[in-house]
């Protein structure tokens, strides 16, 4: 049979059994959503609230809630707060200890910027080996300190998972067992629990399609069942971070989409399911899906029909253009990276050898306030492969429609944040931030840094043979052999074993290993690069000592100053 037909037949079988085993609700005589229902493929869960009550659709089975759990994190720091027992005063260290974040004892964190992501953590998410609790999780995956507090939104799953630590310590209990006395039995979710997969909070939820629309129900109706007050959940889905009224922001953690009314959920994506959760909180509706069929290779993880209903539902966002009064676009230009990223070490290089997006945004004219030219390049390599490929992923001439806002062909909107000089710090594109491409991380520093390494390993073994051959030969001739040599020739070995590392330590870290694995490799590293300094300050001690022979000299200082050129790219980018 032909595959498509194949999979055509296996689609219509499904629509038909899922139409005669779906429950009946709200929606049994006319549902909102029938024709994407017949034109894709069906969901596997779907839950729903708005006027007509509260529905659901799904073949009676539990399905994974990925990361649309993260629903729970923000429903219980409210009901904490609500109950008084989270001064938003105080610092995140003060309310989960000090010793949990190590990198920042000396620096508090306020509530504020933990709710709004702007903390300035790098988005380096270091998986350690073995299973830990939550609190011993974080600590060993807490992330370093890429930017001043409030200036970028990163690291939003590290910062909600450490709301959920905040719960644990507050409350006294783990947190999935505060879930489930707190919110899934207060609701009757008898079919909701956990099915431990790691420390972190969003792993490992199962649910079913009406139990989900029970929690829909209680968020559409002033928190029926998880607050006391109606105003904690108003708080709780409240806009509070954004660059613009425009532009989609966060409610106190919880993402907001565009549409065309106020709009927050999330979305969850992975190798077994995807789907998401949009709440109107205006409009006192809700919608939730997972479904298991995780697109093609082309859309992974989210097929494009999913896309459609959960945008469908939130309806289209309406901009109004100004048409007076407009800056001139052409000190708009730069070229920006994304600011949720590894910043720093062995994970910023090995995340740009394996491909780097940069956004970049020319003047149309000198004079115009109304266009600008923004467009978005790919730039990927193999291993140890300097940028040969690139690939635009996005090229647009768009329209400034406010001050520094702009939008483009398909309604995406596009905003500079600039500073008291009109310089741009930030560039924002839907709820995607980036910052300037520094110097020293750009495209020549990358590819640089990748020959650096071609030439000193090509340069590290000839120069080994080259002295092995002399060693030999002098042996061979009863030549007397300076220890300036020997140590030469130590440190001829020492220089190919630390690219050695250098290489595999990278080979692992674009190959997906986690920082627990390379591990290893970063403390070979130092014992390495310790040994290469002690050998090269012998030989400058002993070098007017020495009885060398001109060519020996000479292979011996551009040893060393290879040796000097590799340490240099090691601590450039801090291969520690």
């Amino acid at each position: 049979m032909n595959p498509s037909l194949k999979k055509s037949f296996v689609a219509v079988l499904a629509l038909l059994i899922l139409f005669f085993a779906f429950p009946s609700g709200a929606y049994a005589d006319e549902d909102p959503f029938a024709s994407l229902w017949t034109q894709y493929a069906v969901p596997s869960a779907i839950a729903r609230y708005d006027e007509n009550g509260a529905g659901s659709k799904g073949q009676g089975v539990e399905v994974p809630l990925g990361n649309s759990s993260g629903i729970l994190i923000h429903i219980a720091f409210a009901q904490l707060e609500e109950q008084g027992k989270i001064d938003a005063s105080s610092s995140v260290q003060e309310l989960i200890g000090q010793d949990v974040l190590a990198h920042r004892k000396n620096d508090p964190i306020s509530l504020e910027d933990l709710l709004n992501h702007t903390v300035g953590w790098e988005n380096d998410w270091r998986e350690p080996e073995g299973a830990f609790e939550l609190e011993e999780y974080l600590r060993r995956t807490e992330p370093k300190k890429a930017y001043e507090a409030g200036q970028v939104r990163t690291a939003a799953r590290y910062c909600d998972c450490i709301k959920a630590l905040i719960c644990e310590k507050v409350s006294g209990m783990p947190f999935d067992e505060y879930v489930h006395v707190h919110i899934l039995e207060p609701l009757g979710m008898d079919h909701t629990h956990y099915v431990k997969e790691g420390a972190w909070p969003y792993s490992g939820l199962i649910s079913t399609a009406d139990d989900m629309a029970k929690l829909l129900t209680a968020l559409c109706r002033n928190g029926e069942g998880l607050f006391e007050k109606a105003e904690t959940l108003e708080r709780m889905t409240q806009r509070s971070y954004s660059v613009h009224p425009l532009m989609p922001g966060l409610a106190r953690g919880i993402p907001e989409y565009p549409s065309s009314s106020y709009c927050v959920g999330l979305d969850a994506g992975n190798e077994k399911a995807c789907g998401g959760l949009r709440i109107l909180p205006e409009e006192r509706k809700a919608l939730w899906i997972v479904t298991g069929d995780l697109g093609s290779a082309d859309e992974p993880f989210f097929p494009s029909y999913l896309e459609s209903l959960l945008d469908g539902f939130a309806g289209e966002r309406a901009v109004s253009v100004k048409t007076e009064g407009l800056p001139l676009t052409a000190p708009m230009t730069g070229e920006f990276i994304q600011a949720d990223r590894p910043v720093g070490g062995y994970m910023e290089l090995a995340r740009d050898m394996v491909g780097l997006q940069i956004i970049k945004s020319k003047k149309y004219t000198d004079s115009t306030t109304t266009k600008l030219y923004v467009f978005s390049t790919y730039y990927s390599s193999q291993y140890l492969n300097t940028f040969r490929g690139f690939t635009n992923l996005y090229f647009n001439l768009v329209d400034q429609v406010d001050d520094h806002l702009f939008r483009d062909v398909y309604g995406n909107l596009l905003y500079f944040v600039t500073d008291e000089e009109g310089n741009v710090v930030k560039f924002v594109f839907e709820d995607e931030e980036y910052v300037p491409v520094p110097a020293v991380r750009s495209i020549t520093a990358v590819n640089l840094t990748i020959w650096v390494i071609y030439l000193c390993m090509i340069f590290f073994a000839v120069n080994l043979i080259a002295q092995t051959v002399i060693r030999i030969h002098d042996r061979i001739s009863y030549w007397p052999v300076d220890p300036v040599s020997w140590t030469v020739y130590a440190l001829s070995f020492t220089e190919l074993l630390l690219g050695a590392n250098v290489c595999i330590l990278l080979h692992q870290a674009t190959h997906g290993m986690t920082y627990a694995a390379c591990q290893v490799l970063l403390i070979i590293n130092w014992i390495l690069a310790g040994l290469m300094i002690a050998e090269c300050v012998f030989i400058i001690i002993r070098w007017k000592k020495s009885e060398l022979r001109q060519f020996e000299k000479r292979l011996y200082a551009v040893s060393m100053i290879m040796g000097a050129v590799f340490l240099i790219m090691m601590f450039w980018w801090w291969l520690f």
